[in-house]
């Protein structure tokens, strides 16, 4: 029996010289992946629009039960474009 440790570093082996075989790199190569960043400025509102409610509106989450108000949600908006 080999270790749990080798066995991981067998299937990655095996797994590495079976994305270099024509199929399958003909079929890779018509993958397309997108994967956005914390740090992009476009959809910050999108990502963190949550931290903040209107007024009557339930908390947006339950582990936190205070919104941001306007004020301090553009407040972190601008910190967050100054880091990014």
């Amino acid at each position: 029996g080999a270790t749990p440790e080798a066995q991981r570093r067998q299937r990655l082996i095996r797994a590495h010289i079976a994305a270099q075989m024509d199929p399958i790199r003909q079929r890779l190569s018509r993958c397309i992946v997108k994967m956005p960043t914390e740090w992009a400025r476009e959809d910050f509102d999108q990502r963190w629009g949550w931290i903040k409610s209107g007024e009557g509106e339930l908390p947006p989450n339950v582990l936190w039960s205070n919104c941001f108000t306007p004020e301090a949600y553009d407040k972190l908006k601008r910190h967050h474009a100054a880091l990014s």
